[in-house]
């Protein structure tokens, strides 16, 4: 049997700084992919299509470009 890998308890705070990371980067018109936001602030994709659901709930005006050219978010 394998033994069960500890994961890493959040810090305090690592929730507003995921948010503000991911809003950055739109920000910055990087127009990011969950998979580039992923590596950039060292979770799963997972989790930034949560945080991004999260912030759509909250209002933030998001879209994404499902297009093969497209580069990935971008705020409206």
């Amino acid at each position: 049997m394998k033994p069960k890998s500890k994961k890493k308890k959040p810090e305090r705070g690592d929730h507003v700084r995921r948010f503000l990371a991911i809003l950055n980067s739109i920000r910055a018109g990087e127009f990011p992919n969950n998979t580039t936001l992923a590596e950039e602030i060292g979770v799963a994709r997972r989790t930034v299509q949560h945080h991004l659901v999260l912030l759509r709930d909250f209002g933030a005006p998001l879209e994404f470009d499902r297009e093969p050219s497209a580069s990935g978010l971008d705020i409206l």
